[in-house]
């Protein structure tokens, strides 16, 4: 499980999102109030959790939120629309 929130002023920016991220995060800070989230690298400990932070967007008790700014490593995300 890698993840990492860091926060100046009302900025809050999570670097990576890997298994277990979003659960941990949830108790210092409520995933919908992200700001950016960026992936260091396309290994699975290191993004499982942006799949279930989409759906916490999609699906917020205050209806859809806007999709947050996904930061990829570069061409990571060509063989993330692959399929």
């Amino acid at each position: 499980m890698r993840g990492y929130l860091l926060q100046d002023g009302g900025t809050s920016v999570l670097f990576d999102c890997g298994n277990g991220v979003l659960g941990n995060l949830g108790r210092v800070l409520d995933p919908t109030h992200l700001d950016a989230v960026f992936i260091t690298h396309a290994h699975v400990d290191h993004f499982a959790d942006v799949y279930a932070l989409q759906a916490a967007l999609r699906y917020s008790p205050a209806g859809p939120l806007p999709p947050l700014p996904l930061h990829l490593p570069r061409g990571s995300s060509r063989a993330w629309h692959a399929s």
